[in-house]
């Protein structure tokens, strides 16, 4: 699946819709929202999780999603496809772009 397919919110109506994302990079773990999307990388606006962090602009590329463990939250389903007493679950956005 193409990254502009997967995150089709996102690319008609940027403003009006946050995809969130989450990644480890050097120990760290990272939290934000997708703020633009192409077929071969995302730019996400992310924050590490430290009280003192800030956010910032990323752009990560297609090819680095797999060693990152980039995820991204899917929404209103749970992890068998049902939506009985969960709002979502973070998944791989790697295995799902074929990265």
């Amino acid at each position: 699946m193409k990254l502009t397919q997967l995150f089709e919110s996102v690319v008609k109506e940027p403003t009006n819709h946050w995809e969130l994302i989450r990644y480890t990079h050097s120990g760290m773990t990272y939290e934000g929202f997708i703020t633009e999307v192409s077929d071969d990388h995302i730019v996400a606006r992310v924050m590490a999780e430290d009280s003192d962090a800030k956010f910032q602009t990323v752009i990560l590329w297609k090819q680095v999603f797999r060693g990152l463990n980039v995820e991204y939250w899917f929404n209103g389903q749970g992890c068998d496809n049902s939506a009985i007493g969960i709002s979502g679950y973070w998944d791989s956005l790697a295995d799902n772009v074929g990265a």
